[in-house]
């Protein structure tokens, strides 16, 4: 069976952010700009270079100095902005309690002042509810296809030193969602049930939610809080960026060239995307030179860099 941070993972990828952290990350090890890779329970880990500090494509010294070539587009968007409800995922139901019939509705734990108390449940398989305080930050970057030629430019010396992305794959980061505080509970059994108190009396479970501060109930088991503690520092707890797969090429063979005697010629006959979305590199493992198969997937919001050429008249029409 998937761990929990799997199945949170996966669930919530049903709002539009990317990766959700089970274990919402720091922004000193998860920027946009960072490269590393997810573990089987979906934790965040930074491609660390010399002096263990994270290979940053924001920052041309860190590329120098572990022999990755200059990233020249590197463009940051305006920080943005935003106050967040509830996000729920897997089999998970709200409803809301209606307060007027008495005071002893309330949970130990959540006060008599509160604007609403809402109770979450599920009667099978996983639910999750993540609960952050406002102002939720993005902090993204421009571009798709600048990261995906820079990454074929650089995958034969991203693969000799940082081996474990051969099996884990390479994520180049553009895009965090952080928060100073935030807390979530997750499970899978049969059945189970929480209250939350807010300050607010409707709680909207869309994407935008007005600023509102929340109370759990003492009894509830499962809640896990994450806080920043140093100055400047927040916790991420969506991230969005560019998946790089890496497989072995003999093992990818096209139906419409089944017919070729070998599987390196079968691999040739792959057409190769200019744009780098896929491309072949090198990987020389156990004094064995193979080639392999390099494929991108876009996960969360995806920003293209403005267009700033102006549209000028014609003055030969004229």
């Amino acid at each position: 069976m998937p761990s929990l941070g799997a199945l949170y993972q996966q669930s919530m990828l049903r709002h539009p952010y990317g990766y959700a952290l089970y274990e919402p990350e720091s922004s000193e090890t998860l920027q946009p700009g960072f490269c590393g890779y997810l573990t089987e329970l979906g934790q965040w880990t930074p491609l660390l270079g010399t002096h263990q500090m994270p290979v940053n494509l924001g920052d041309p010294s860190s590329l120098s100095r572990n022999g990755l070539t200059p990233f020249e587009h590197f463009h940051r968007a305006p920080s943005d902005q935003r106050s967040w409800g509830p996000k729920l995922c897997g089999r998970i139901t709200q409803k809301k309690v209606d307060l007027e019939a008495g005071a002893g509705l309330l949970p130990a734990g959540i006060p008599a002042d509160i604007g609403a108390l809402y109770r979450y449940s599920n009667k099978d398989g996983f639910g999750a509810i993540l609960m952050t305080e406002s102002p939720v930050i993005k902090d993204f970057v421009y571009g798709t296809t600048t990261f995906r030629l820079w990454c074929k430019a650089n995958s034969e010396t991203l693969l000799r030193k940082w081996p474990d992305i051969k099996d884990r794959g390479l994520i180049i980061v553009t895009s965090v969602y952080s928060t100073k505080f935030a807390m979530m509970n997750a499970w899978s059994e049969t059945e189970k049930e929480i209250s939350v108190g807010f300050r607010a009396g409707v709680i909207e479970i869309g994407e935008a939610a007005p600023s509102t501060s929340w109370y759990t109930a003492r009894g509830d088991s499962g809640w896990v809080s994450s806080q920043a503690c140093h100055p400047g520092e927040r916790k991420v707890v969506f991230f969005g960026g560019l998946y790089f797969k890496y497989r072995k090429l003999a093992t990818i063979l096209p139906q419409s060239h089944a017919f070729s005697a070998g599987p390196v010629e079968k691999a040739r006959f792959r057409d190769v995307d200019p744009d780098a979305k896929e491309f072949e590199t090198q990987v020389e493992d156990d004094d064995a030179l193979y080639d392999m198969l390099v494929t991108s997937e876009e996960r969360g919001e995806m920003v293209e860099l403005p267009n700033e050429e102006e549209n000028d008249d014609d003055d030969d029409d004229f």
